[in-house]
């Protein structure tokens, strides 16, 4: 037999098991997948003759569910060929996450579009090697440039099915309340905001199954892999070993979870994501990989040469590269920058202008968070990686109407040679720890300002002070506005609302 025939056929046995599970355990995804999926899309005959049957049962009006398909099933003839009733208690058995219905059948249709390719490159080796002529060549390679396409990578038409749903719009997320799936979320910041250690921690987190930050739900581990295209590996090696330590894991964990299959990291791979051959073969990686999750730092060093200020070529280079992903339901976490004003200061703009580069950066992404250093003093070069300080995450830009509230994150080294990044909580941002006098001033202040109308001023000035170990002396230096006033409005939501003619120095008495 000739070697290359020996070569397996793309296939996914589990991902077509989770499909069909998928839309027995909720019917009310099987327009989606119908969609997306042809019946000749499943490798297996088994899963063809279920798939075909499911759409029987939909056409007709019933209930899609167990009892349904057996009956339509053996209507055909078909039961005992596809393993019988069992088996399909094993379809229900066998899905992870019915939500995740969408990218189980991506994969299935990526595994599909490849067998088609590896055939038509069969035929091509043969015609090339057995003296085919050049028109038969000629007419393989159109087919296969026309096989890199499937037909349901192109346009989706949506049947508005979804409008009975009462529950329409719902989210769904791989990180709760954080990163939704089947989306694009650009995690945007100035230079030493933290943003790749606060997203390496979410890495972690999610791939154990952790409380995200110690604060956001991950209802299942999540198979991620990451494309860090500007750190070099060792650094990505100090960064994950100090993490782990300071979340509580072995630093032996990580390399588990990569062997496992769970945590993938590419460092500084020769991606360039306006190249249609890196998209194609970034694509491939992420569905064939199976990944449910994408993390790029940095979204400029991916897009590379492209003119980033022009808003057509970021939004023709946006749906081409990541478009599939997450019509897939593949979750796209892009690290990003935030502009910089004149004077060299980091943009306040709580919106998609503040990114660096064309809107359309901002207008494609279906969620932006910012994420905004508070422990610098004014004129002060940000502390560096072994330094602790607090970053204020927040939801700037979203395509639903879901609100998410803006957190504090701590991030901090341990005496063990760990970083811990955490939310913290309202109380704890009132703690003195890794925080200049500056700055404890600033929420001194604003504790005294959340305190009106509860206790007496001059009492609450006295609390606030002893919470945050300052002096009297501290506090009147600080009531000086062209010091604190930065800080102030760093704090104001942690204050509510106040005026600011309740700061002026002489009205605190």
């Amino acid at each position: 037999m000739d070697a290359t025939q020996e070569v397996p056929l793309p296939k996914d046995f589990g991902a077509e098991q989770a499909t069909l599970g998928a839309v027995l355990l909720d019917p009310q995804l099987w327009p989606a997948v119908q969609r997306t999926l042809a019946t000749t899309d499943f490798f297996h005959e088994q899963h063809r003759r279920i798939f075909s049957a499911m759409g029987a049962v939909a056409e007709a009006g019933s209930p899609l569910d167990v009892l349904t398909l057996k009956a339509e099933l053996e209507r055909r003839g078909d039961l005992e060929a596809c393993g019988g009733a069992v088996y399909l208690g094993v379809l229900l058995d066998g899905v992870p996450h019915a939500a995740n219905a969408a990218y189980y059948a991506g994969i299935v249709r990526s595994k599909c579009r490849r067998r088609a390719l590896a055939r038509l490159a069969e035929d091509l080796r043969k015609a090339a090697s057995d003296g085919g002529s050049d028109e038969t060549i000629a007419h393989l390679l159109v087919q296969i440039e026309n096989a890199r396409v499937h037909p349901a990578d192109a346009w989706t038409r949506s049947t508005l099915e979804g409008v009975t749903n009462p529950e329409a719009g719902t989210v769904h997320y791989v990180v709760e309340g954080l990163i939704p799936a089947g989306e694009t979320t650009i995690l945007a910041a100035t230079w030493k905001a933290g943003k790749t250690l606060v997203v390496y921690r979410l890495v972690l987190d999610a791939i154990s199954q952790r409380k995200a930050l110690g604060y956001y739900t991950v209802s299942e581990a999540v198979k991620t892999v990451i494309f860090q295209i500007e750190m070099p590996s060792s650094e990505d090696d100090r960064r994950f070993r100090r993490l782990a330590i300071g979340c509580g894991m072995y630093p032996e964990e990580v390399p588990g979870y990569v062997q496992a299959g769970m945590l993938t990291v590419y460092n500084r791979p020769a991606l360039n994501l306006t190249r249609p051959e890196d998209v194609a073969r970034f694509q491939a990686t992420v569905l064939d990989g199976g990944y449910r999750l994408v993390v790029i730092d940095s979204l400029i060093a991916a897009f590379a040469g492209a003119d980033i200020n022009d808003n057509s070529t970021v939004r023709e280079h946006f749906a081409k590269a990541f478009g599939p992903l997450t019509s897939a339901g593949v979750a796209v976490l892009l690290l990003h920058h935030k502009r910089k004003t004149q004077g060299g200061k980091a943009s306040r703009d709580d919106d998609r202008s503040a990114l660096l580069g064309a809107q359309a950066w901002g207008a494609a992404a279906g969620r932006i968070y910012a994420l905004e250093r508070l422990n610098a003093e004014p004129g002060q070069e940000p502390p560096g990686p072994s330094s602790a300080f607090h970053v204020r995450m927040s939801l700037t830009g979203s395509w639903t109407p879901e609100e998410t509230p803006d957190v504090i994150v701590a991030v901090e080294d341990t005496t063990d040679g760990g970083t811990t990044v955490r939310v913290i909580n309202e109380d704890e941002q009132f703690q003195k720890g890794g925080l200049t006098t500056v700055q404890r001033v600033a929420l001194c202040l604003a504790k005294i300002v959340r305190a009106r109308g509860r206790v007496r001023r001059q009492d609450a000035i006295k609390e606030a002070m002893a919470d945050l170990d300052l002096s009297e002396a501290s506090v009147k230096r600080g009531l000086d506005l062209a010091r604190i006033k930065r800080w102030i409005t760093v704090e104001k939501s942690v204050a509510g609302s106040y005026k600011e003619r309740d700061l002026v120095p002489g009205d605190e008495e």
